[in-house]
């Protein structure tokens, strides 16, 4: 992760604007504020609401010791990914053995879409290894309720899907074996932590940003399209460098092939175990039961949150590879100790088709993450880009931009390469907020910073914006404009 984003930097988007906004303002001046790039709005920043805390607090960490806030980033993702791997390679090895930990941990390192949420400042990173370390607060060593419930508030705090996280620790613990008295124990404790610092913060959100702070929830259908979404972005895991339809027929296979598998090898230790002294039964039984229980318990809490999420809270939720990937992580984590049962008593033969299997589907993906690292080497993601690094724009803003107020139809990009807050443009054509805003960019003395589709062709151009307004041109660049307000006559001037 660190080589990966070493040239040019992890790739930076709206989301990244919010969290590393958020951590200087922790970091420097105490408070939790977010970017308020509305133009009707007198001010340019908004208590955060729109994400949990998390990222940003761990962000401001490194950056109250003097780092600034992209490399702060860096560093938080690089050991968050190594807390992920590390802590998920423990749980295998502790059930199935230190080389089955290995190979689990090969496999993620190699997943393109473990690549695609590492390359960019995201709240992925640090949200895996907090589920991970909620996976190993269930599995190993038995630590109690109480921690598996702080892991799984942690992770509800770096993103509102970790409250999929409290509800499998609940799950798990109302489950496990006992009497009833013990498990209502077990289950408020692990749940208390969670439920303490969600109605904290869900309580302070609708106090500084009102109502519809956090969400507006409704009921959205149309939900085909989604779901063929996340089943081409499964095939595209388990079936990698090929397109479809044969990706989602070899996808197909390849999940059959898994579930007999994983399902040979439930079996066997099972059976392993039946032959074993009474100590050796619970060991070895509970060890493959647990980790393939507790993984699945997890991927499944999650994909069943984010569905949830999808119908009764954002239409736009979509199921890519940056959606998906904790579903994909904890399912290679359950499949992995049974199919290591398997392989410790299957016939030659069939290891040898096992192992050519695995080998081709690593190959596959090394090529989908040789390609994906390659750009983000060579070019940049998003608004890490070198076109916006380098746009002649973003140098006219940095030399001239001082003392105005600043919009632009790429004000993440000006954010970024220019260190200004820039405002957003109005979408809305109406004569009487076309008048506002042009008075509002004469009392501010507001550049309104354009840029064209050279660096990214979902850029909107409001050009007529331009003429509606007669704004005057104060500078042409190859990668797009800047207009300023027409000068106004004094109110007693001759008309």
């Amino acid at each position: 992760m660190l080589a990966v984003t070493e040239p040019l930097g992890p790739g930076l988007d709206p989301d990244a604007m919010a969290y590393l906004h958020a951590a200087g303002s922790l970091a420097h001046r105490g408070v939790l504020l977010d970017v308020r790039d509305d133009w009707v709005s007198p001010d340019s920043t908004r208590p955060l609401t729109r994400w949990p805390p998390g990222f940003s607090v761990a962000i401001a960490g490194p950056i109250a010791l003097g780092a600034s806030p992209v490399p702060a980033a860096r560093f938080v993702m690089a050991l968050a990914a190594f807390i992920t791997l590390a802590a998920l390679a423990w749980v295998v090895s502790g059930a199935a053995g230190v080389a089955a930990g290995a190979v689990t941990a090969l496999v993620l390192l190699v997943t393109p879409a473990m690549a695609i949420v590492h390359e960019s400042v995201l709240s992925e990173p640090l949200f895996l290894a907090t589920l991970a370390l909620t996976l190993a607060a269930m599995v190993r060593a038995r630590p109690g309720p109480l921690v598996e419930g702080a892991a799984a508030a942690a992770a509800s705090m770096v993103r509102y899907a970790g409250l999929s996280a409290i509800g499998a620790v609940v799950l798990w613990e109302l489950t496990r074996a006992g009497p009833w008295r013990d498990r209502a124990r077990r289950t408020a404790i692990a749940a208390a932590p969670g439920a303490l610092v969600n109605a904290w913060w869900w309580a302070r959100a609708a106090y500084v940003g009102g109502r519809g702070a956090v969400r507006d929830f409704s009921v959205y259908g149309e939900i085909g399209y989604t779901l063929r979404e996340g089943a081409g972005t499964g095939a595209g895991w388990l079936a990698p460098v090929l397109a479809p339809p044969w990706s989602a027929l070899l996808a197909t296979g390849v999940v059959g092939a898994l579930v007999i598998t994983a399902g040979l090898g439930a079996r066997r230790s099972a059976l392993g175990s039946s032959t074993a002294g009474l100590g050796a039964r619970h060991s070895a039984l509970g060890s493959t039961r647990t980790v393939l229980g507790a993984s699945a318990l997890i991927a499944g809490c999650y994909l069943g949150l984010v569905l949830a999420a999808r119908v009764l809270a954002d239409p736009n939720i979509p199921l890519d590879e940056r959606i998906l990937v904790p579903a994909m992580v904890f399912v290679t984590a359950a499949a992995a100790v049974p199919i290591a049962a398997w392989w410790r008593g299957a016939a030659s033969w069939s290891r040898v088709v096992g192992a050519v299997a695995l080998v081709a589907w690593g190959v596959g993906s090394v090529v989908v993450t040789r390609d994906l690292t390659r750009y983000a080497l060579e070019t940049g993601n998003d608004y890490a880009d070198i076109c916006w690094r380098g746009s002649p724009v973003i140098a006219w803003v940095r030399e001239h931009g001082a003392g105005h107020a600043l919009l632009s139809n790429a004000s993440v990009a000006v954010f970024f390469q220019a260190d200004r807050v820039a405002r957003e443009m109005p979408t809305d054509m109406r004569a009487d907020l076309l008048a506002r805003f042009a008075d509002t960019l004469a009392a501010r003395r507001a550049y309104v910073v354009l840029f064209d589709q050279s660096c990214a062709s979902t850029i909107e151009q409001p050009d007529s914006l331009v003429g509606a307004l007669g704004l005057v041109a104060e500078a042409r660049l190859s990668t797009g404009s800047v207009w300023r307000a027409p000068e106004r006559p004094p109110p007693d001037a001759p008309r």
